[in-house]
């Protein structure tokens, strides 16, 4: 394929919404692939490693253990990219990868996920037993393992590899908030897993980590887990929430975590350009969409065809 046809370039934005991005069309075993060879760069050498949900929550509890174990990463190259996006014309319509990455080839900070001794996994609710299963094949024995911001729907399929981790780590501390089944938290404990989930109604995870891990944290990490519990909570009493929010989703799990772990809540001027710069390219692609819309009404409903 013409690589032109899904650049989009200079190309108009009544264009180049009308097709799909590059994540698209690029084949499934190949993602896969890139994960798998990714995870084992990340994990493999690692003290510890975060499995964590990469929205704002979840990536928060990373960048609060990084800090416990000294081992974040140096913010500067991350500023660095991101001020090179704005020199980047076709960043508009660049791809997130399953694990919320950039396009490697454009991302100057691409090999920063293999960088800190404290590995970082994100995973989603339906991944976690992948997640586990990587680091149960690529982390050294007596490593610390976090999990963070998940939840499993049944304990059966993280069962083995839960298992067979809870032999070769030094620890498995799991940090959460969402409701748990009694059985399922009764038996990952039987592990000698330490799970520690807050209330679901109050607290965000970050905020269970913030109280959970050993380290005498700065205020700014106080912060840092109630802003995002405003947003993580639906509270939206604090406009900075949102910031996190879209920043964490718009960007990479490595520069999210190393930037929020440097600045905290108060992002940097070109953090909080690009997140502008993005809502602007993200209200006009709803404007197209909605004007693009074929409905019909139906007595006194709106609705598609």
């Amino acid at each position: 394929m013409d690589d032109d046809l899904i650049d989009a370039g200079d190309a108009p934005r009544s264009r180049y919404t009308k097709l799909p991005g590059k994540g698209f069309f690029y084949p499934d075993s190949l993602d896969d692939e890139r994960a798998e060879r990714r995870a084992e760069e990340t994990i493999e050498g690692s003290e510890a490693v975060v499995i964590a949900d990469g929205d704002a929550d979840g990536l928060a509890c990373a960048a609060m253990i990084r800090e416990a174990y000294d081992a974040a990463l140096d913010v500067e190259s991350f500023e660095d990219a991101i001020a090179a996006r704005f020199a980047d014309e076709g960043d508009a319509d660049d791809e997130r990868d399953e694990a919320g990455k950039s396009d490697d080839e454009a991302d100057p900070t691409a090999d920063a996920h293999a960088e800190s001794p404290v590995g970082l996994l994100s995973a989603g609710p339906y991944s976690i037993d992948t997640a586990l299963e990587r680091v149960d094949a690529y982390a050294d024995d007596g490593i610390d393992l976090f999990v963070c911001d998940l939840c499993p729907d049944d304990y059966e399929w993280i069962a083995e590899p839960l298992k067979s981790l809870a032999d070769s780590t030094d620890a498995i501390r799991w940090f959460d908030h969402h409701q748990w089944d009694d059985e399922t938290a009764a038996a990952v404990r039987e592990v000698g897993v330490d799970l520690v989930v807050g209330e679901s109604d109050e607290e965000c995870t970050a905020d269970v980590t913030h109280r959970s891990l050993d380290h005498e944290f700065d205020d700014r990490w106080a912060e840092l887990a109630a802003v995002t519990r405003d947003h993580d909570l639906w509270i939206k009493e604090d406009p900075r929430s949102d910031d996190l929010a879209d920043y964490s989703y718009w960007v990479g799990a490595e520069e999210y975590a190393a930037v929020i772990g440097a600045y905290g809540v108060d992002l940097p001027e070109t953090v909080r350009s690009f997140v502008e710069e993005r809502r602007v390219e993200k209200e006009a692609r709803i404007d197209l969409a909605v004007g693009r819309a074929v409905t019909h009404d139906v007595g006194d409903w709106r609705t598609p065809p």
